[in-house]
């Protein structure tokens, strides 16, 4: 009951030795956690990151380095995908496109992609229909009864 733990010599061997014993271990179950692949990654093209471990020879960039991977790219992404950023683009920038659609379309372009071109022109025509509305509704049926036309009006008329 009078055991002094500072004053033995031995206790700081034994405290370094378990926390030796500790790093060893905590260690050797990481990598044979790897090793057996109990620890998946679920989008593996996005995960790069899980990579590094065993890339280490190999010049990794630093997080300054990459581009693409920022959360502000990220939101640029989602800004520029937009339904406003297209239209107020495609609004601004008509003259141009219209103007580069010669060399865009190219004869062997309008052969390889005729199908989706077809598809989009159509959905755009379906659209541009959608917003013009129809005369031969209820006006035709319609009947329009006597006018009364001053002298002048008949005359123009005539």
């Amino acid at each position: 009951a009078n055991y002094n733990f500072f004053g033995d010599r031995i206790a700081l061997v034994v405290v370094l030795l378990s926390y030796a014993v500790c790093v060893f271990v905590e260690w050797f179950s990481i990598n044979l956690a790897w090793k057996v692949e109990l620890w998946r990654v679920k989008h593996e093209n996005t995960a790069w990151h899980a990579q590094t471990q065993e890339a280490d020879d190999f010049d990794i960039p630093g997080w300054e380095d990459l581009k693409g991977a920022s959360h502000d790219a990220y939101m640029m992404n989602q800004r520029i995908t937009s339904e406003t950023f297209r239209f107020k683009f495609l609004n601004y920038n008509r003259a141009w496109l219209i103007q580069q659609l010669p060399s865009i379309l190219t004869p062997r372009t309008l052969r390889r992609s005729r199908p989706y071109l077809i598809n989009q022109f159509t959905r755009i025509l379906n659209q541009l229909n959608q917003d013009i509305s129809s005369d031969s509704d209820d006006e035709a049926a319609a009947k329009f009864g006597p006018v009364a036309l001053t002298a002048p009006s008949r005359q123009i008329v005539r």
